[in-house]
Order: structure tokens, then sequence, then C-alpha cells
């Protein structure tokens, strides 16, 4: 039997056919020849109709948004997405449109999407400086918390910030 309530009326109702109704702990003894008869199958439950399932409340994310909310908890709060999902992505993919060194060689660097991201790490970025540059980059999630940025030819990544 599939169903346990049902499987466990059936040994109930088999232990008061073999042991009597009122067992006070002590087992009868019962001989080869005794015979015992099983206890009648109680009657199947009627199927239970389901209902449809009802629909799903949790609203569809766009891909727009996740790429929009993507970094979006380093920016100060009156910057954010008014609406962040649940779901984060892990790698980012756009492109490099303008690149810009400061003063201790760290770049900041404007994507295709409109977002600004500023190294952090004092590492070698093998981009130079400009403006209207198509350079595929690749943004990825690092273990931990931060973001690298690489460009997608390059193995070199930096530690960058979400600024925009």
């Amino acid at each position: 039997m599939p169903d346990d309530t049902e499987r466990l009326a059936c040994y109930d109702a088999l232990a008061d056919a073999v042991f009597g109704p009122s067992n006070t702990g002590s087992t009868p003894a019962l001989s080869a020849t005794q015979d015992v008869e099983a206890p009648a199958q109680p009657p199947a439950a009627p199927p239970v109709s389901q209902a449809p399932a009802a629909p799903s409340t949790a609203p569809v994310v766009s891909q727009a948004l996740l790429q929009e909310a993507f970094g979006a908890e380093q920016l100060p709060k009156d910057k954010r997405p008014s609406v962040m999902p649940n779901e984060e992505l892990e790698q980012l993919s756009s492109v490099a449109t303008k690149v810009r060194r400061n003063a201790l060689d760290k770049v900041t660097v404007w994507l295709a999407n409109g977002q600004v991201w500023r190294q952090t790490d004092g590492y070698y970025f093998p981009i130079d400086d400009g403006e209207n540059l198509n350079i595929p980059v690749v943004l990825d999630r690092k273990l931990f918390s931060g973001y690298k940025l690489s460009p997608v030819d390059s193995r070199r990544a930096i530690t960058v910030k979400r600024i925009r």
C-alpha cells in the first residue's frame, strides 16, 4: 500500500484480529493450524481533484533589469534602480566605450549600457585611454565580494567598483 495511513490502519486491524482488541501487552501463542483472517481492506478514499496551479506571483525578471542591477549594491541608495531583483547575474558582458586614467594610473571605464566602473586595485589595465572605443569586456562577480573587469581577449583583470 503506497499510502502510509492506509498501511498503518491495515496493520492495526491485523493486530486486533490476531491479539484481540483488548491487547494488554501479552501475546497469545499461535499454533500452526490456527487460521488468521486478514482484515477487509478499508474503502479507498475518493480521488481528490486537484485545482489548477495558481499562477506564480513572482514577477518575471527581464535580462535588462538584471543587467541594470549588476553591481548596483555598490551605488548610493538614491542612485540604485527602483526595483532590485532577487536573482543576480554572475557575469556581465558589455562594450567599453570610454576609458580614462587618473593621476594614480587607475582607470575609469564607461560601458555601452551606461554603467561606469572605477578601478580599486593597482594592477595594470591593458586598454589605453580613449573615447568612442568598441572593446568587449566582461565583468565577473568575485568569490566573496566585489567585481573584476577584463577585456575579452585578455587574461588580465582588475578589481572595480561601480560608481554610476
